[in-house]
């Protein structure tokens, strides 16, 4: 598992409830940015971080969850 990884399946149910259908941008184990809209906020990722891997995704809204 790597550190972002790690730290996402981590993440405290107040977090996960505060970006709530958005996407998630993490370096470090950290929550680094995040927004509606994926293709607004990678290009900034690249370009601040370039030598680093994030992990990228979206929080699901409570009730879109299908298990």
């Amino acid at each position: 598992m790597t550190k972002n990884f790690d730290a996402f399946i981590k993440l405290p149910k107040t977090t996960q409830k505060k970006y709530e259908g958005q996407y998630i941008v993490m370096i470090d184990g950290k929550i680094i940015t995040h927004g509606m809209e994926i293709d607004k906020i990678l290009p900034n990722i690249r370009k601040k971080y370039p030598n680093k891997i994030p992990l990228v995704t979206k929080l699901p809204k409570a009730e879109a969850m299908i298990l």
